[in-house]
């Protein structure tokens, strides 16, 4: 078994080109997992309850599985198999607390993301679906599928249980580096839902700033960290920084100067201003702007536009100007 030392060591070694291709393995099977889910005919397996340490914990001796009243689906060879080539088995289990999480075995993924009520609804199947889908459920899963990988990479085993509110939990290697991939995971679904014209913003943000708007999606673990984690997660993130934003920057400027990226950012603008438009002291501001020959002065007060005419080629950004114009006549009725 590879020891907690030798782990970081590895960890420290990995670049960020190899921290995306297992971001990547977990957003794969997030996919195949959330489609199979949909598949309405796909039924459940009931497993029994399983025990609970004592102090209310969970029990990593527990056998076959841990966690509460599960609902399993085996995802079988498509989803990826252990060091022992076991199927992995994803698994729907009761809150601990309020806070939900999850926990990843050899063979299997539990997301403890349900109330009791839930697991005994008639509809639990729906509900399945439907949190499993939802940001909190990815995120769990995003996590735990990271500490399926790096058992199958490192051979970490089982390891000590720990409250999530103590800070030990925190501060050791796995957890160190499933919080890190899935705040980077976050942070990337972020930008995904973003309108074009504030991504670009971010993308464009000074170093520092876009390591304070990064960190935000590691608000809690980034507190919990002692000082030798933090340094570390800090470095992975300028490292972060420095090899992927380029590339996600220069992936969205292709996409927003082609027909089907500017369709969507016209709408998006467009959109603005119609509701912004229904103050009528804004609709009278912004209907004089858009007459003006020059859309400076519209620009230089809607920020959803002037954030945007930078990345636009010239043939684009004559093609704005002229939905602008064309807006007006909709905005007067």
């Amino acid at each position: 078994m590879t020891t907690a030392k030798q782990i970081l060591q590895l960890l420290s070694e990995a670049n960020p080109e190899i921290d995306a291709m297992y971001r990547k393995e977990a957003e794969k099977a997030y996919k195949a997992i959330l489609k199979l889910l949909s598949n309405r005919s796909l039924r459940f397996k009931y497993l029994h309850p399983c025990r609970e340490t004592p102090s209310g914990q969970w029990s990593s001796d527990s056998d076959p599985l841990v966690g509460y009243d599960l609902y399993s689906a085996d995802l079988g060879d498509d989803f990826g198999l252990d060091k022992d080539g076991r199927n992995l088995i994803i698994s729907f289990a009761k809150n601990r607390s309020d806070r939900g999480g999850g926990f990843s075995s050899p063979r299997t993924i539990t997301l403890n993301i349900f109330d009791q009520k839930e697991l005994e609804s008639k509809d639990v199947h729906k509900i399945i679906r439907k949190k499993f889908a939802d940001a909190n459920g990815k995120s769990v899963f995003v996590h735990e599928y990271i500490h399926f990988l790096d058992d199958i990479r490192f051979g970490l085993g089982k390891s000590k249980t720990y409250d999530t509110d103590d800070p030990q939990y925190f501060n050791t290697p796995a957890e160190y580096n499933a919080h890190f991939q899935n705040g980077i995971s976050k942070f990337e679904d972020m930008l995904e839902r973003t309108h074009y014209f504030r991504k670009m913003e971010i993308l464009n943000l000074s170093r520092k700033n876009l390591v304070a708007q990064i960190m935000f999606s590691f608000r809690k673990p980034f507190k919990n960290f002692d000082n030798k984690y933090m340094k570390k997660v800090l470095s992975r993130v300028y490292q972060y920084i420095d090899s992927e934003i380029p590339k996600i920057k220069k992936k969205e400027l292709k996409s927003l100067n082609s027909a089907k990226g500017f369709n969507k950012l016209w709408k998006e603008i467009k959109s603005y201003l119609i509701k912004a438009s229904k103050s009528p002291i804004m609709r009278d501001r912004i209907i004089f702007l858009l007459q003006d020959t020059s859309l400076k002065k519209l620009e230089g007060e809607v920020d959803n536009i002037s954030g945007i005419r930078p990345f636009l080629n010239r043939s684009y950004s004559k093609k704005l100007d002229a939905k602008l114009q064309e807006l007006v006549p909709e905005l007067v009725k």
